[in-house]
């Protein structure tokens, strides 16, 4: 049982990440499968069943509770649909986001969770969908802050860029 989850939670990770448009990596991602609506539901009831078991380790009363407020998420979100094609693009982020929250509490590693954000360039109208995780997005929120720290401690009056 503990195969049968690790290898689907691996592919539906796979699947998703192509159903969030993200930002170029370094690495070149597996091909993944697609997997349909019906399948992935029929995964999550698998994958229910094996929580109840302990597998693939027995979570404790915190994670238990996450874990089944994600899920009661994930398929209401799904119910709405029959295919991922019918899905508008911010239910597909929502998806992928609630299927890393998913896989960072079975596996409990939340820094490794990717996260997709809607964010938009400085200066444009335009809106981009990037997808870092947990720990490059808060890197990228302290080196920001840090960089501000350093102008305004500096002798920097923020009334002379006005």
């Amino acid at each position: 049982m503990h195969r049968i989850t690790t290898g689907l939670m691996a592919v539906l990770v796979a699947i998703l990440i192509t159903a969030c448009a993200s930002t170029p990596r370094s690495s070149t991602p597996a091909r993944p499968e697609i997997v349909s609506i019906p399948e992935y539901r029929e995964f999550l009831v698998e994958l229910d069943s094996a929580i109840q078991d302990g597998e693939p380790r027995k979570l404790n009363d915190c994670e238990m509770e996450r874990y089944s407020e994600t899920t009661g998420k994930l398929n209401r979100l799904l119910a709405q649909y029959d295919s991922l094609d019918n899905m508008p693009e911010d239910h597909r982020r929502e998806l992928f986001n609630l299927h890393e929250a998913l896989q960072s509490t079975v596996v409990g590693r939340r820094e490794d969770q990717i996260l997709c954000r809607r964010t938009k360039t400085v200066g444009t109208n335009f809106r981009e969908t990037r997808c870092m995780t947990h720990a490059q997005w808060e890197e990228e929120q302290r080196a920001a802050q840090d960089y501000f720290r350093g102008k305004f401690s500096s002798g920097i009056n923020p009334a002379d860029f006005q």
